[in-house]
């Protein structure tokens, strides 16, 4: 099965596309049919196990479980200073029909040890679902000899490798790319932010939860680590859960240079329409106050290991009330 331009087919939720989804799972091992109604209504049993080939340009988009199933081989776009060779299609039936039969030969010399052919030793940082998808052509280098075994599980470690750092990837990731998606705003809600993230196809995070994208509670569990906690930002008269630029100011200058300026490392989301302006570049275009973001109050952060200094902008002591109202939105940041 081919299916090509997978950006498109995954960009949306629809039930034709959950169809599809679950006729690529179930298609990944032999055993596990579909069931969909004839045209009598009668349920039909169908056996969808088979390679398949799915192509496209943000694959990020794929549903997380399509993923899990897939090897993944990147491309890049071909630069107008790149030369390769032209693909003639009048050319290729020869060729292909002579590959083919070179590779029917070798593998019906080896059918009985391909089908026998049973793992040495897990792959180590690969998941067992990746692993199980890697076993056959592993089983054909291992076969093939001299160095293609040692070449394949590079291959494999370097294309689906999980490390051991996954969690703390994602979470710089994520940080990193906040310093893009604030860009010159003061404060934004987090459903702007989630949508900037979800919506940029370089960044991984449109692909989690299936397609969904990354949700508040995910963003808020991988900021915690920089002790960013979401609160109260109020735009014009409504008050909804967000963030502040300025929240991040030590972890962006801890863990991505300084902070007046943007990383070389930092990925930069494409405008979106649903973002608040900042008060000055608000207030320079006329702007009605309406769309400008400002606090209800000033509350005070719980202080971590290195409490700011008398020194720092806008810094006071915070007060006994303050203070337990710190606790009570901390309590309640984890919700989405």
């Amino acid at each position: 099965m081919l299916i090509d331009e997978a950006d498109a087919v995954f960009a949306g939720n629809s039930e034709r596309n959950e169809d599809l989804r679950g006729v690529l799972n179930a298609g990944n091992a032999p055993g596990s049919p579909v069931i969909r109604g004839g045209k009598d209504g009668t349920p039909v049993s169908y056996d969808v196990f088979s390679p398949k080939v799915i192509a496209g340009i943000a694959t990020g988009k794929l549903p997380d479980t399509i993923r899990d199933r897939s090897i993944a081989i990147p491309m890049d776009r071909k630069l107008r200073t790149e030369r390769v060779e032209r693909l003639r299609r009048r050319q290729l039936q020869a060729e292909t029909d002579a590959l083919r039969g070179q590779l029917g030969a070798w593998a019906q010399q080896r059918h009985d040890p391909l089908v026998e052919y049973d793992l040495p030793a897990p792959l180590e940082k690969i998941s067992d679902r990746l692993e199980e998808a890697w076993e056959p052509l592993l089983a054909i280098a291992d076969l093939a000899g001299a160095e293609y075994p040692e070449k394949a599980r590079a291959a494999a470690l370097e294309l689906a490798g999980e490390g051991e750092d996954d969690a703390v990837d994602a979470s710089h990731t994520l940080l990193m790319a906040l310093k893009g998606v604030f860009g010159q705003r003061d404060a934004m809600w987090t459903r702007d932010i989630i949508a900037a993230l979800n919506q940029n196809d370089e960044l991984p995070f449109g692909s989690w939860s299936d397609g969904a994208g990354i949700k508040a509670a995910e963003m808020a569990r991988l900021l915690k680590g920089y002790r960013v906690r979401p609160g109260d930002i109020r735009i014009g008269s409504k008050a909804l859960k967000g963030y502040r630029k300025k929240w991040f100011k030590s972890a962006w200058e801890r863990y991505g240079g300084d902070f007046a300026a943007t990383p070389a490392t930092s990925q930069q989301p494409r405008a979106f329409s649903g973002f608040s302006e900042p008060r000055q570049d608000a207030e320079s275009r006329g702007q009605k106050s309406a769309d400008i973001p400002y606090e209800i109050r000033d509350v005070a952060e719980v202080a971590a290991k290195s409490a700011p200094t008398p020194s720092d902008s806008g810094y006071r002591p915070a007060t006994s009330e303050e203070e337990a109202l710190a606790e009570r939105l901390l309590a309640e940041s984890d919700e989405p």
